[in-house]
């Protein structure tokens, strides 16, 4: 297997943001980011002869078929988020069933999350691997001038429809209530992946910052105390997820706070990472004993993704040793959401 990798993205970042990587964006989206299908087709048969697999990610689900049609090289599904699975906010049903596309057509499959590999494996015979998103030591921040407290990247909601959509991402009573028991300079920060005017974020305690190409974003979080991981409540998705915010705040140097996020909160625990906490006081509370009692920065290269890449590679190599892709079978074939849900129980 050769090094190089070729980055097919539904979704085109600033440039600076992948300059680290040996990548090729494929095909391009416009100014309403939508995708020429025609143009990911071309490029995938292009492609296509020069490459032992592809490994696709999900949402949207609906890109593992499109490059499936294109090719026959194996394709491995990358499960992050399991659409079908998700109860705190509406899936349109075309992306749930271009999820049981791939789940029965993929030729392996890869997750961050043991939760989710013990489902996988409930519904095929297939490889999968479980690997972390690591971050590569290249990218790892050097430590900024320290401006403590809490910080939160990624997706967060603002506004009435922001909210009915996406409740687990209202962080702002939440964040005031933090607010109410910091001291001096310490303060709540948001690093988020969307533009907005956060109204409802408003408090001298509370920083929202826009969105940063990525490892600007990693350098402002080596600022912070800790970095918070799950949501503000109890949600049902929340409970096999493996966020990568997670290791981007060890990479970052920082210790982590694990909120209603249970696979998560194992997972720092028992590597020494951080703790698992209940509401805004016990944050503040374990933010200040980890700062004093965690030092991430000296552990972090423990968890680069150099580490993951052995794993990864064998698990290409099984794909690839496997028979040649089978034939594309009926969406139906596959295990309904019903069946999905019970093999949580």
């Amino acid at each position: 297997m050769g090094d190089q990798v070729h980055f097919v993205s539904h979704m085109i970042s600033p440039a600076h943001s992948w300059n680290t990587y040996s990548s090729v964006n494929l095909f391009d989206a416009g100014g309403d980011g939508n995708i020429d299908t025609r143009q990911l087709a071309n490029a995938v048969q292009l492609l296509s002869p020069h490459v032992d697999l592809f490994h696709v990610h999900n949402e949207p689900n609906w890109l593992f078929d499109a490059v499936k049609k294109h090719t026959d090289k194996p394709v491995v599904f990358d499960i992050h988020d399991w659409s079908s699975l998700r109860k705190s906010a509406p899936v349109p049903e075309f992306e749930i069933e271009q999820e049981k596309i791939a789940l029965a057509n993929a030729d392996g499959f890869i997750t961050p999350s043991k939760g989710y590999l013990q489902r996988i494996e409930t519904l095929t015979r297939k490889p999968c691997v479980q690997v972390y998103s690591k971050v590569g030591s290249w990218l790892f921040p050097t430590p900024s001038e320290p401006k403590p407290g809490l910080t939160f990247e990624g997706g967060v909601c603002e506004g009435t429809k922001d909210v009915f959509n996406y409740p687990y991402r209202n962080w702002a009573e939440w964040a005031k209530e933090a607010a109410g028991h910091l001291e001096g300079e310490e303060k709540v920060y948001f690093y988020t992946a969307n533009t907005n005017n956060y109204e409802s974020y408003q408090h001298e305690k509370v920083e929202v910052s826009q969105p940063l190409a990525y490892p600007a974003l990693l350098q402002a979080l080596s600022q912070h105390s800790v970095g918070i991981v799950g949501s503000p409540f109890p949600v049902e998705d929340f409970e096999d997820s493996m966020p990568n915010k997670l290791f981007e705040y060890v990479a970052s140097g920082i210790p982590v706070i694990c909120l209603n996020s249970p696979e998560a909160k194992r997972f720092v625990e028992e590597h020494g990472l951080g703790v698992g906490v209940a509401d805004p006081q016990e944050a503040v509370k374990a933010m200040r004993e980890l700062s004093r009692d965690c030092d991430i920065r000296k552990r972090r290269w423990e968890y680069a993704m150099e580490a993951e890449i052995p794993k990864l590679a064998g698990f290409y190599r099984e794909v690839m040793s496997c028979s040649s892709p089978p034939k594309a079978q009926e969406p139906a074939s596959l295990t309904d959401q019903a069946d999905l849900a019970a093999t949580k129980k």
